[in-house]
């Protein structure tokens, strides 16, 4: 996405704060082997590899993704605006959505109208898990986000 400033993280860490969240590090593991990712693409972290990296008494264990990216979705979104509005694109903020009808297209209804596409991307944030068809598909994650004097430079 030429133009579009996402900044972009090269690695993520993903930690467990608690006894309820340490069998996530396992579903990382255990999707990185079904899905055909790479060897080396999730690394299981100790309690004392995850302080070497970020260092908290709350933090338990981790999975570092090795590859892919982190990416500031507010830069993100911003940036994809700027773009499509470029192209001539017609943006309608804040219309609900009433339907979403999955197929080939994908249509989005609304009470003014419809829009199809072949894709949709739902950004849903942290309450996604309460819409009807999302409870199992998706989890809801906590966010930390730690600076020091080094990193803000």
């Amino acid at each position: 996405m030429t133009g579009v400033q996402t900044c972009a993280l090269p690695i993520c860490l993903n930690v467990s704060t608690s006894p309820r969240f340490d069998s996530a590090l396992d579903e990382y593991l255990e999707i990185q082997s079904q899905d055909g990712f790479p060897a080396d693409f999730y690394q299981l972290l100790s309690a004392s590899e995850v302080a070497d990296r970020c260092r908290s008494p709350k933090f338990r264990a981790g999975v570092l993704t090795t590859r892919g990216a982190t990416v500031q979705p507010a830069r993100l979104a911003r940036g994809l605006r700027a773009l499509i509005l470029e192209a001539g694109v017609r943006i309608y903020e804040g219309t609900p959505v009433d339907q979403i009808q999955a197929g080939a297209p994908v249509e989005i209804v609304t009470r003014d109208g419809a829009v199809s596409a072949d894709q949709v991307v739902l950004g849903l944030n942290a309450w996604s898990n309460q819409l009807p068809g999302f409870l199992r598909s998706i989890i809801p994650r906590a966010s930390h986000i730690i600076l020091d004097r080094k990193s803000v430079g």
